[in-house]
Parts: structure tokens; C-alpha cells; sequence
């Protein structure tokens, strides 16, 4: 973050992590920087694109913002199994509201047996 900070102030820095899986905890290689303004941000990147961090060579470029209907296009249809037999939606809200209590209870059963509580910041 310094290395970012010596182009000029930074509104905002996200370095994004894995959340779940054998990963998890682990840094996904990438992030965002928002500068105050844009030259700052234009320097940023001709000076650290494909330049070479630790034994890293980095990509940086301006990111963009997904319109609906780009986000809706990269979705998967992803299917629960469970539900794939039942027939009627009726059936399939009773199904989901039925798997949402179970993990509602095995949620609280886990905050039993860990001390402090969920953390989240």
C-alpha cells in the first residue's frame, strides 16, 4: 500500500481475499486503488504496469464497472440437486425454507462452540 501511496493520497484500497475453501484467509493476487484524483491514479499505472514486484511482474490498469446485463450474463445456472425432482414452485419454496432452517441451526450450534462470537469488519 505505501508503494501505491507514493503516487498520492488514496481515497480507497481493497485487497481482496479467498473466503472460503482450502484457500481461505489466502490473498486472491489482486486489489483496487481509488485515487483523489485522476492524474495520480494515470501515473500509478504507467509506472507499476508490467513492472516487477518481488518476483511478480504486475498488471495495472483502470478498473470498470459490469452493467445488469453483463453481471447477468456471467451468472451460471446453478441448480440446488434437492430441488431438481420437485415439481411445483409451492413445493419448492417449502424445500428452501426447510434447508434454510437447517442451516440456520447449524449455524447457532457453531457460535455455541466457538467463544467470542462472528467477527466481521
Amino acid at each position: 500500500m505505501k508503494l501505491l501511496q507514493s503516487f498520492g493520497k488514496l481515497e480507497k484500497f481493497d485487497m481482496l481475499f479467498h473466503r472460503t475453501g482450502p484457500l481461505a484467509g489466502q490473498p486472491r493476487g489482486y486489489g483496487f486503488a481509488t485515487y483523489e484524483n485522476k492524474d495520480n491514479a494515470k501515473r500509478c499505472m504507467d509506472k507499476l504496469n508490467n513492472s516487477k514486484l518481488g518476483t511478480r511482474v504486475i498488471v495495472v490498469k483502470y478498473a470498470h464497472s459490469m452493467s445488469k446485463e453483463e453481471m447477468e450474463k456471467s451468472k451460471v445456472n446453478l441448480n440446488i440437486p434437492v430441488l431438481i425432482g420437485v415439481k411445483s414452485d409451492q413445493d419448492k419454496r417449502e424445500v428452501k425454507n426447510r434447508m434454510s432452517k437447517i442451516q440456520e441451526k447449524k449455524k447457532k450450534k457453531k457460535e455455541r462452540r466457538e467463544p467470542g462470537g462472528n467477527l466481521s469488519f
